[in-house]
């Protein structure tokens, strides 16, 4: 799993998009994930409206951390979720990581260290 595409700009909409792909021979019936939230990341009511075309549940944020229950991903499927929040501080932030796991197995977790992300505009 991981999170590519461009961050984009201070009061602008993330252009980042979430990859998660099954790696196992069965199906993942409801797999989440759980991305760190950097500083300054909105998840409004229109970027929840985007991210539900590929959940299956309730959109979750809370104590900086954005939760996604997904669909079903087949063997060597994939999903990709876009990730459009809007940023309302600038400069270097951290966050970005994830975790993921399935709903009747969440003790067998695979995880995407945080990264430093750069948000531009403002101020210098």
């Amino acid at each position: 799993m991981r999170i590519e595409g461009t961050a984009g700009g201070l009061d602008e909409r993330s252009g980042l998009v979430l990859v998660v792909r099954n790696r196992v021979p069965r199906l993942v019936g409801a797999p989440v994930v759980e991305i760190d939230l950097p500083s300054g990341a909105e998840v409004d009511l229109e970027a929840r409206n985007v991210m539900r075309r590929w959940t299956r549940g309730p959109i979750d944020v809370s104590a900086d951390t954005l939760t996604l229950p997904l669909g079903p991903i087949y063997p060597r499927g994939e999903v990709r979720v876009l990730l459009p929040w809007i940023w309302t501080t600038s400069g270097a932030l951290n966050g970005l990581g994830v975790t993921a796991y399935a709903a009747d197995r969440p003790d067998a977790i695979s995880i995407t260290p945080a990264r430093r992300v750069e948000i531009v505009g403002g101020a210098p």
